[in-house]
């Protein structure tokens, strides 16, 4: 199952490669999951409307508009994907913090 791990540089070593999902298709998405059926994938949240915000992300925030961690299943060309969403620690730490 693919993991998808939303996190921010300010959190991570500067090196750290996160994917830029946003000129993403549909068809490349499902290349994606193909090509990582197990992998830990780190994105960075973003509210620009794209594809893998709309497959991946959206269904799945609660009502603040903050990512629910779970387990999900999304349809990709057709094929049901099953999928893992993750939020960094600190990042949820650091909302806590503010209420």
């Amino acid at each position: 199952m693919i993991t998808f791990y939303i996190t921010s540089r300010i959190w991570e070593n500067q090196d750290v490669e996160l994917l830029d999902y946003s000129f993403l298709t549909e068809d490349g998405l499902a290349n994606l999951v193909k090509e990582n059926p197990n992998g830990l994938i780190l994105v960075a949240p973003s509210p620009f409307s794209c594809a893998f915000r709309e497959k991946f992300i959206e269904p799945n925030l609660d009502k603040d508009g903050y990512i629910c961690e779970g387990v999900f299943k999304t349809s990709l060309n057709g094929v049901i994907v099953d999928f893992r969403l993750i939020e960094n620690i600190n990042m949820k730490l650091a909302r806590e913090k503010r209420v």
